[in-house]
């Protein structure tokens, strides 16, 4: 389910739901811009969906759709003063377009004050308040990085409680150092996820360049002595992206993403 939704029936964005029809997914392959649906709730879902399968199976690809739907879909879907919401958000919008008796009806060019069904601004709250458990994951054993986003947390490995602190710019530039420090010793595996779009990599441990361990996407790091400083870098340049040829409304186009 989670490979389907990823490959054929989300838009760039990390939009899901193409269709007003149920607010719901049609046939594969069909995205189009100026009708989609694609509500803010359906991503904050897609988010919570994608949580319980990292949980399950820790894969990056799935960590990279949860950092994808967080930026561009649940942030996008909230003003900055925190005033007015998307409940949709199409891709595509021509204003005059959108009025009551058109099939673009459901579809609106500016954020919206308040709606009659008022799901999506608690959501968004809800979900930016949580963020921490989209952030890191710990089994006891490992503890996971599966977003950079600046901050701390503390996890029990192995008996020992273990403090992270993360400082990042990402997603403006390429980097991030956790510091790990215990009143024990370390204990444990640490797993960073290496994003998808990353390229030239580089991993630091205590200033000493390495090469990491790999698997599905994470760099998996023994954790040793009271403290560690980790460092990542990589490349993240601004790149052309084209729809699988099979995405109708998009023959021609191609987007500009960085990240």
């Amino acid at each position: 389910l989670i490979d389907n939704i990823m490959h054929q029936k989300m838009y760039i964005t990390g939009g899901i739901g193409s269709t007003v029809d149920g607010e719901a997914f049609s046939f594969n392959y069909d995205l189009p811009n100026d009708l989609a649906y694609s509500e803010t709730c359906a991503s904050i879902g897609l988010v919570f969906f994608a949580h319980r399968m990292l949980e399950i199976n820790p894969d990056s690809e799935i960590a990279d759709t949860v950092e994808r739907a967080l930026y561009n879909v649940i942030l996008s879907g909230m003003a900055r003063d925190g005033k007015s919401f998307f409940y949709v958000n199409p891709l595509e919008v021509v204003p005059q377009y959108c009025l009551d008796a058109t099939d673009k009806a459901h579809v609106k060019p500016r954020r919206q004050g308040w709606f009659g069904c008022a799901c999506c601004p608690p959501n968004i709250a809800r979900t930016l308040a949580s963020l921490g458990d989209y952030a890191y994951a710990c089994d006891g054993e490992q503890l996971t990085v599966n977003l950079y986003v600046g901050g701390s947390c503390r996890a029990n490995l192995l008996g020992r409680e273990v403090s992270l602190q993360l400082r990042t710019a990402m997603p403006y530039a390429a980097e991030a150092v956790l510091r790990l420090s215990s009143d024990d010793r370390l204990a444990g595996k640490l797993r960073l996820r290496i994003p998808g779009y990353a390229k030239q990599l580089r991993l630091c441990i205590n200033g000493e360049a390495v090469t990491p361990i790999m698997d599905r996407g994470y760099a998996v790091i023994d954790l040793a002595g009271s403290d560690m400083e980790i460092s990542l870098s990589f490349h993240m340049p601004p790149r052309l992206c084209y729809a699988n040829p099979l995405v109708s409304a998009d023959a021609g186009k191609c987007a500009v993403m960085k990240g």
